[in-house]
């Protein structure tokens, strides 16, 4: 009898224990972007081509109150899913790609990557996704994001010239962390 006792009472205690921690991050949410980028047709297949999206501001600062949220609440923003659709012409493959990255900047931070895909198979459609970079440290991308002026990359390794003009659909998705 005093055995089971005992063992409820260690029980509880650590039941008490593990729902006093705290989480870092109290709030987490979603922050989606989307961007048209156009591959020109004919870029060569040797080196590696940056295809600049014009300057974009992703406004999240917006999209973060339009959720509910302040942005200066924000204490870290991620990369969790990027996904490039192609949407001109219908009935393009991206099999033209052998390694494919996209690039975060700003005036005042260095570039870094927010996602890539190394060596795309050649049965490769017309979507493709993206493995989200590691942004921790020196790779963070919380301030490229508060910024005001950003700019995207799109870094293309090619298997062979594009057949056309491709124009693609970045779909961004980030998750941002309250304290």
């Amino acid at each position: 009898m005093w055995r089971s006792f005992f063992c409820s009472l260690f029980i509880l205690s650590l039941l008490s224990i593990t729902s006093c921690k705290k989480d870092k991050f109290e709030g987490s949410f979603e922050v989606n972007f989307f961007q048209d980028i156009e591959i020109p047709a004919g870029l060569a297949n040797i080196g590696a081509h940056y295809i600049v999206v014009e300057e974009v501001r992703p406004q999240m600062a917006d999209l973060i109150s339009g959720l509910g949220y302040n942005i200066n609440d924000v204490v870290d923003i991620d990369p969790k899913f990027i996904r490039l659709d192609a949407i001109s012409p219908v009935n393009i493959s991206y099999n033209f790609i052998f390694k494919i990255s996209l690039l975060i900047e700003t005036e005042d931070l260095p570039r870094i990557e927010l996602g890539y895909f190394d060596f795309l198979p050649n049965n490769t459609t017309n979507f493709i996704d993206l493995i989200p970079s590691i942004t921790e440290g020196d790779t963070d991308v919380t301030e490229h994001l508060k910024s005001n002026q950003v700019k995207l990359y799109l870094r293309l390794e090619l298997n062979t010239p594009p057949p056309s003009f491709v124009t693609t659909r970045m779909n961004l998705t980030f998750a941002a962390y309250t304290e």
